[in-house]
C-alpha cells in the first residue's frame, strides 16, 4: 500500500511540476493586465487620444456621445 501511495504521490508531484512550468492565459492576465487596471488613471492621462478612446471604449460598451464638452453615454 505505501509503494503505491508513494508512486501516486510522486507522479502528482512531476504533473505539479510541470502545470507551474507551462504558462497560462490567465497567469498572463493576473501578472500583467490586472496591475494596469489598478493604475487604469495614470495609462488614461498619459495616454494619446486613439488610446484614450480604446480605454474608454473597453470600460463603455455603448457609444459615447460628446455634448457641450461633456461624454455623454
Amino acid at each position: 500500500m505505501k509503494e503505491r501511495t508513494e508512486k501516486i504521490l510522486t507522479g502528482l508531484e512531476l504533473k505539479l511540476k510541470d502545470l507551474r512550468k507551462s504558462t497560462s492565459p490567465f497567469k498572463t492576465y493576473v501578472n500583467k493586465e490586472i496591475p494596469m487596471l489598478e493604475n487604469i488613471t495614470v495609462y488614461y492621462k498619459k495616454a494619446d487620444g486613439k488610446t484614450k478612446k480604446k480605454i474608454l471604449g473597453c470600460i463603455f460598451s455603448k457609444k459615447l456621445v460628446f455634448e457641450k464638452g461633456k461624454i455623454a453615454t
